[in-house]
């Protein structure tokens, strides 16, 4: 936006000539910042002299501070700098604490009475063709529960895509499934062919891969036994079938119509539990990840968990040697400063490159300033004879007393039906065979601290990241697995961080995008000191946009893992927003047009209005950029604008279409011919589709009607009339009790316009 002086520029001499105009020629793509002025407080308010002591202590301006309270400065001399610190510390808690949770496990109500809807149809069972006893008990279950079941064994040594889709096309031939079970995942044998993978696992990917190639749309269950915990008062025996929950939460992002959920089971299910478990395959209210126990059904739940929560009192300090797995990388560097700056003095770092690693030099030179004596030492973690070569090494000169396991790779973002084992299983192998090598090797080692690094998606997922979920939901299940045997164990899931480590640049934008935000490496090692100091078992750390989080979350289905997060709930549930409702008097104005309007003209109109909302959420300044026949998607629409565009079109409709509307109907000629249809019922005086908000326009628009009257003035005449016609229209409704259905469009705009306009 400034004149540049050119000749100033490129000397005297030069001869300028205008360049040919383009498409973009002054088009601005950034955003333009103004001021904002801040609120003055009134003068006389005791809140605005309250704040005012408060800003000098956060100044540390001890003059004002004194004139505030009416006392001597010097009295202040010494409390000031205590309080201004206090002050800091509190504000910097209460950030920390506003990014910490936890899973939580919360009683669901159970729905067993002589009117509960149970199973129908047929559904199919697929087993490990060597279970002899769980898979008959499941299938009488079902039958109890008024289904038919159909049961196809496999056998996961030997499983592949093509035998396993031939064996459920041959299952399913006698017509539609109405769901399936699979209960393959519990089989925690090595895989044959790739012993980082349990054949269960293995045996899932396979099935979820068959399943997509024969277009099945029967929601597929995946079940475990004894993979969670759901309190202090049972064990967690399986940690390895915690990857089938990593691996099902992506499946509900990447195809959430064939998605049923996950539900754990105890090992020894009675026919009590499995009558349970299918109450919860018919319950359709969203519930896709539960455990079911003698003692009822519970759902899983992402709550907060403050630091003040926890009882505990220690401060938690490194001694000796710690070992750093990953620690050469950008995480392992964090984690490895911060233990040599409290108390650490030798630290052994590990990566596939060792001291070849780039930084690596420095880094330890580093150290070495921090009074640590760090060597750094390469080592494959899948390899466990490397591994106990490590820890041989790593005692040489002194006991080991902490392990910190940061390794770990994410892999490129892929759907399921393209990935194969072999990917999977390097995708695992850092981060799941090292936990499970250090873990074994170190078992009756008496260390101070078994600290694993995990990632949110474990917990919530990642669409396309089905092998990394599932790895880190191991890690935070082999924590529980570990404190259930008496050994140290802290696991911690991390969001993403500043500056690389958990996600790359890219990445990182796109979570940001999402409502994942990036936190200061500096903050995040502060929430891992807190977890030391409270001796947490897992935490969950992430600074979260929680609104757009969940509102994008929840895109295409319900998630009740957001259920105990008030922050999250209001955009996941659909309640009606500012956004969605018709409120004020312009929407109310604008959608009543509409519906006065002849189909042809609305269509003309809703049209012109998706393309100018189109234009704006794309940052276009005309509507000219969107042509009516152009996919969004070609368009630059993702996820983020289509919830947009949706808001303004809800705003502007009085509709509640959802965001999936954008897609479904890929065009903005398209949507507005969806729009058109959704508000014909309305304009025609029929009933409004369940989806549609404009059942409120008829009081919304006698609250319009009352806001005009008020701005009528004193003429008699005006006001006469207005109360003769007032009388009639309720005579109207009264005679017909139409209620407002039996005022025409017409009469309406007829009382507002016409006489309203007069005066």
């Amino acid at each position: 936006g400034v004149e540049v002086d050119w000749k100033a520029v490129i000397g005297s001499g030069r001869r300028m000539v205008d360049l040919p105009t383009y498409a973009f020629q002054r088009t601005r793509y950034w955003l333009e910042s103004e001021p904002v002025a801040a609120a003055e407080p009134v003068a006389d308010s005791d809140d605005a002299r309250f704040w005012h002591v408060v800003e000098a202590v956060r100044g540390e301006d001890i003059g004002a501070l004194a004139d505030s309270l009416a006392v001597e400065p010097a009295s202040l001399a010494e409390v000031l700098p205590a309080l201004s610190e206090w002050r800091r510390r509190e504000a910097a808690r209460a950030d920390l604490d506003s990014w910490r949770h936890s899973v939580s496990w919360q009683p669901l109500a159970t729905r067993t009475t002589s009117t509960t809807p149970g199973l129908s149809g047929c559904w199919l069972l697929v087993a490990d063709e060597y279970d002899q006893a769980m898979a008959p008990a499941v299938a009488d279950a079902i039958r109890r529960a008024g289904a038919e079941a159909v049961t196809v064994r496999v056998d996961p040594a030997r499983a592949d895509r093509e035998a396993v889709a031939a064996a459920l096309r041959a299952a399913s031939a006698g017509g539609d499934l109405a769901g399936i079970v699979s209960l393959v995942g519990t089989d925690d044998r090595p895989d044959a062919h790739r012993p980082g993978l349990t054949a269960g696992f293995a045996a899932t990917v396979v099935l979820m891969q068959a399943l997509a190639d024969l277009g099945t749309a029967a929601p597929l269950w995946c079940v475990s036994t004894s993979a969670v915990s759901v309190g202090t008062f049972e064990p967690l025996d399986h940690p390895l079938q915690a990857q089938l929950w990593g691996l099902g939460i992506v499946a509900g992002l990447d195809t959430p119509a064939n998605w049923g959920g996950l539900v754990d089971l105890p090992s020894d299910a009675d026919d009590a539990v499995l009558d349970r478990f299918c109450a919860v395959l018919a319950r359709g209210d969203g519930e896709d990840q539960v455990a079911v126990r003698r003692s009822g059904v519970f759902g899983r739940r992402l709550v907060r968990a403050r630091a003040g929560d926890g009882v505990s009192d220690r401060s938690w300090r490194p001694r000796g040697t710690v070992l750093i797995t990953g620690g050469t990388g950008a995480l392992g560097g964090h984690v490895a400063r911060w233990l040599a700056a409290n108390g650490a003095t030798r630290l052994v770092l590990t990566s596939r490159r060792g001291d070849q690693a780039p930084g690596t030099a420095e880094l330890l030179a580093e150290l070495a300033d921090l009074g640590a004596h760090a060597t750094a030492v390469a080592c494959d973690l899948a390899d466990r004879d490397a591994v106990a070569a490590l820890l041989v090494q790593a005692r040489a000169d002194g006991p080991l007393t902490a392990v910190v396991h940061t390794a770990g790779v994410s892999g490129e973002p892929a759907p399921l039906v393209d990935t194969g084992l072999d990917d999977l299983a390097a995708t695992l192998a850092a981060k799941v065979s090292g936990a499970r090598h250090l873990d074994e090797l170190l078992a009756d080692e008496h260390l101070d601290a078994f600290v694993l690094f995990s990632s949110a998606a474990g917990v919530w997922g990642n669409a396309g990241q089905s092998a990394y979920a599932a790895g880190n939901a191991y890690l935070m299940a082999l924590a529980q697995y570990r404190r259930d045997h008496g050994q140290p164990a802290t696991c911690v899931a991390w969001g993403a961080w500043d500056g690389g480590g958990m996600v790359d640049a890219a990445e990182g934008a796109r979570l940001a995008r999402n409502g994942v935000l990036p936190m200061a490496p500096e903050q995040a090692i502060a929430c891992l000191q807190q977890a030391m100091d409270a001796d947490d078992t897992s935490l969950v750390v992430a600074r979260v946009d929680w609104p757009r989080f969940a509102e994008l979350y929840t895109l295409s289905r319900p998630r009740p893992l957001l259920d105990a997060l008030p922050q999250a709930r209001p955009a996941r549930a659909g309640e009606l927003d500012a956004a969605d409702a018709v409120t004020d008097d312009v929407t109310v104005g604008l959608a009543a047009r509409l519906l006065a309007m002849g189909e042809d003209e609305r269509q003309r109109e809703l049209l012109r209005l998706v393309r100018e909302r189109a234009a704006g959420t794309l940052g276009h300044p005309t509507p000219d950029a969107v042509r009516a026949s152009r996919p969004f998607r070609e368009l630059g629409f993702d996820s983020l604008t289509a919830v947009d565009l949706r808001n303004q079109l809800n705003a502007v409709t009085g509709l509640r279409i959802p965001v999936t509307a954008v897609f479904d109907h890929p065009t903005p000629a398209a949507l507005a011919r969806h729009l058109n249809s959704a508000m014909a019922p309305a304009a025609s005086g029929s009933a409004m589709p369940g989806s549609a908000r404009l059942d409120m326009l008829p009081l919304a628009a006698v609250e319009q009607l009352e806001s005009s009257l008020a701005i009528v003035d004193g003429d008699e005449g005006v006001r006469r009339q207005v109360a003769d016609r007032l009388r009639e229209l309720l005579g109207r409704w009264e005679r017909t009790d139409e209620g407002l259905e039996g005022i025409s469009d017409d009469d309406m705009f007829d009382l507002i316009d016409r006489e309203l306009g007069e005066s």
